[in-house]
């Protein structure tokens, strides 16, 4: 989603606040050139982050609280919507490039989801740590 779409999704956010929560890694989006101008386009699952981070700032917390608070919600989310599943391990099919979907019990589906939020800087950090501890299993 463009950032001309999230600020008509959510009225009152303004676009210094969205610049200023990506800045800060708070959320992600891509970057890409259109014309001579550089645009954001973000994913549609941090629609949700956003406006929730929107909802706390506004309350009164400040932007890292806010987010804290908002990562915090859609993990318990996420995590109470697949608890149906638990033991009997879900599938995961948004990931590219490969040829069969992934098995995830419930504790990987929520270290996945909590990777997913992480700002770039962030994955890439993690991506690392996991290179390593597959290069020890491995051995």
């Amino acid at each position: 989603m463009r950032t001309v779409e999230i600020l008509d999704k959510i009225p009152g956010l303004k676009r210094d606040q969205l610049q200023y929560w990506q800045k800060r890694g708070f959320i992600c989006a891509e970057k890409f050139i259109r014309g001579k101008r550089l645009v954001s386009d973000y994913p549609k699952n941090e629609l949700k982050k956003i406006e929730l981070m929107f909802e706390y700032v506004n309350s009164g917390d400040t932007p890292s609280v806010a987010y804290a608070k908002a990562t915090e919600d859609l993990r318990s989310r996420f995590s109470s919507s697949s608890s149906p599943n638990k033991g009997n391990g879900s599938q995961l099919t948004d990931a590219p490039n490969r040829n069969s979907p992934l098995e995830l019990d419930a504790a990987d589906q929520e270290l996945f989801q909590m990777f997913r939020e992480l700002p770039l800087h962030g994955k890439k950090k993690a991506l690392g740590f996991f290179k390593d501890i597959l290069g020890l299993l491995r051995r």
